[in-house]
């Protein structure tokens, strides 16, 4: 945030919105992919190649999930996630 918005909390909460917006895209981009991969599974019945190839597709949006939600949790002042307990379903 710029030292306008800090003084304008009309501007402050405009560029909130913005950031959060930002951060719905970027976890909405890969549940996006991961829903396509589930549906090319599915239906496509793709042979064992293309099926490690969406296997992996949909390891990797995990993992960036991941990255992000570890990220929100950091700048929301949560403890780091390296020290949160594990979690009972996953």
């Amino acid at each position: 945030m710029n030292n306008t918005s800090m003084n304008d909390p009309g501007a402050a909460l405009n560029s909130m919105k913005l950031d959060i917006r930002q951060v719905a895209h970027d976890i909405s981009n890969p549940l996006g992919i991961l829903r396509m991969a589930v549906y090319f599974l599915e239906t496509a019945k793709p042979d064992d190649d293309k099926r490690a190839q969406y296997y992996s597709m949909m390891s990797q949006n995990i993992d960036r999930i991941e990255v992000l939600i570890k990220q929100l949790r950091v700048l929301g002042g949560s403890p780091s996630a390296e020290n949160l307990p594990p979690d009972p379903l996953g």
